[in-house]
C-alpha cells in the first residue's frame, strides 16, 4: 500500500524539472515513505504484546502486594516485641525511682 500518490507527486514534480528527475524524485519519495512503514510497523505492539505486558505487570503487583503484607506482618510483630521491651525496662526505670526515692526520705528522717 502506498503512502503517497506517486502520480500526484510526478505531475507535480513534471512542470518544474525535466521528466527523469521528476519521476526519480517521486520513486525515491515513494520508497523512503514505504521504508518508514516498515519501520514503523517492527515497533507497533500488538494486541497480544499488551495482553501479555499487562498480565505480566498484574503478576508482579500481585506479588509486590504479597510482600509487602508480609512486610507489615513481621513489623507488626517487630513491634510488638520491641513494646513489651520497652514496657518491662520502663517498670524497672520505675522500681529503681522509688528505691531512690524511699532511700531517700528514709536518710532524710
Amino acid at each position: 500500500m502506498a503512502i503517497i500518490d506517486t502520480l500526484k507527486v510526478y505531475e507535480s514534480l513534471k512542470n518544474e524539472m525535466p521528466d527523469r528527475s521528476a519521476k526519480a524524485v517521486a520513486e525515491a519519495l515513494e520508497r523512503s515513505f514505504e521504508e518508514y512503514r516498515m519501520n514503523q510497523r517492527e515497533f507497533l505492539a500488538t494486541k497480544q504484546e499488551m495482553t501479555e505486558f499487562r498480565a505480566a505487570v498484574k503478576e508482579d503487583m500481585t506479588a509486590m502486594r504479597k510482600d509487602i503484607a508480609a512486610f507489615q506482618a513481621a513489623t507488626k510483630v517487630d513491634f510488638a516485641g520491641i513494646r513489651a521491651e520497652m514496657i518491662k525496662w520502663m517498670f524497672i526505670f520505675w522500681v529503681g525511682q522509688v528505691g531512690v526515692l524511699a532511700t531517700f526520705l528514709l536518710a532524710l528522717r
